[in-house]
């Protein structure tokens, strides 16, 4: 049997459920004339690039931010460093830091004239 139609359809529920909670909860505190954030799911921008998830009443809090270090770009090779993580980058298209010849007055190379 093929389950991957019923994990579609299982995970349509929950979401639909999560949804159904919410809007019941706000529904709720409207009702009341209380002015909360629902406690069930409720996801939040704040200042600064911090992002607040609350989950069934647990609530997390996620800062997002990037720490740029070294920039190398050598023969054929950018080595970038972001949060202490390193990466290395070999571009398709040359970046322009190869050494190139000396050109003499005349345009020519100089192993041309040996």
């Amino acid at each position: 049997m093929i389950y991957k139609d019923l994990i579609t359809l299982i995970i349509i529920f929950f979401l639909l459920l999560a949804l159904g909670v919410r809007i019941a909860e706000q529904g709720l505190y409207e009702t009341m004339g209380l002015d909360l954030r629902p406690k069930s799911f409720d996801f939040d921008f704040q200042r600064d690039r911090v992002y607040s998830f609350t989950i069934l009443g647990n609530s997390l809090e996620v800062k997002k931010y990037y720490q740029v270090g070294n920039i190398v770009a050598c023969r054929e090779k950018i080595d970038v460093t972001i949060n202490g993580k390193s990466f290395t980058i070999n571009p398709i298209i040359p970046t322009g830091v190869m050494m190139r010849e000396s050109v003499n007055l005349d345009k020519k190379t100089a192993k041309m004239y040996n």
